[in-house]
């Protein structure tokens, strides 16, 4: 948990957006995320930030890296000793343990920011998923089965369509609660789903929600999902006041008077030319004036 009550983000109020755990029930919080910007806005802040993202990706903790070193055994990625033991020092001596969950999330520890993340790669494979669904012929296909079986009786097609496509919502939310079980032990996720990576039928979804951890190579990983969701955040300022907050919490272990803010400095530049124009023969002035921290 986070004590610390001096932190960068501290001056600055945040809005914390709470979600319902009935995702059903969340339609417009899911709409608000897939939406939250264009596809030209996300490739601009992309672009501008790409270097952070790299940076936080090497330099900052998650859940995966963790969980590589507490069960390095489970993990399904192939990875070296040489990464683990790196990652094991990375990981000695920080404050919190998911760090870029605390970039993304800001909640007051790490249960709360692991949950915050989750519900969120949780919101975007459903959304993703659910594109998917509608659209394949065997799912369709059963699940009007299914509806027809329900409602049938109604003898309304209308109520038939519903229900069928609740029974497509339902068995999206089901693969996208495999998808994220499959993120937390270390195997990819393709973005977008086809008929030969996806797992679950109608009829069998129960059972197969059951089945051992797949062990894919192609798609993201959680990681990777971490940075799609910083690619979202539309306040950048926050990610880097969350930064520095890591910063300073890890610094004033060793260091308990450290504060990042008295690490903050700038100068200010002020230039003036004047020049004589060739035809009125006056001397003209330009001041220009530059500040930079």
């Amino acid at each position: 948990k986070i004590t610390d009550v001096s932190l960068p983000s501290g001056t600055q109020k945040e809005k914390n957006v709470e979600l319902s755990s009935d995702l059903f029930q969340s339609v417009t919080s899911i709409k608000a995320l897939l939406s939250e910007q264009t596809a030209s806005d996300t490739t601009k802040k992309l672009s501008d930030d790409i270097y952070t993202y790299a940076y936080i990706k090497k330099y900052f903790n998650s859940y995966g890296k963790t969980e590589q070193i507490e069960n390095p055994q489970q993990n399904v990625k192939q990875n070296s000793n040489q990464n683990v033991k790196q990652n094991k020092n990375q990981i000695e001596n920080t404050a919190i343990d998911y760090e870029i969950e605390y970039i993304i999330g800001g909640q007051k520890s790490d249960k709360a920011n692991l949950q915050y993340v989750v519900n969120r790669i949780l919101m975007i494979r459903f959304g993703l998923n659910f594109i998917y669904a509608v659209s394949d012929a065997e799912l369709n296909s059963q699940a009007l089965a299914l509806a027809a079986a329900l409602v049938g009786m109604t003898g309304l097609p209308p109520v038939i369509e519903g229900v069928k496509y609740t029974i497509l919502g339902a068995i999206s939310f089901a693969e996208a609660l495999l998808d994220v079980k499959n993120l937390l032990a270390g195997s990819k996720v393709p973005v977008l789903k086809n008929s030969t990576n996806w797992s679950l039928s109608i009829t069998g979804a129960s059972a197969l929600m059951n089945q051992n951890i797949s062990n894919n190579r192609t798609g993201l990983s959680y990681e990777e999902y971490l940075i799609l969701l910083l690619t979202l955040q539309t306040l950048k300022n926050k990610m880097y006041l969350r930064m520095q907050d890591i910063m300073q919490m890890n610094i004033r272990l060793e260091q308990p008077e450290f504060l990042i803010e008295k690490c903050r400095f700038g100068f200010q530049m002020e230039s003036q030319i004047q020049t004589k124009t060739p035809f009125l023969q006056r001397i003209c002035s330009f001041k220009n004036q530059r500040i930079f921290s």
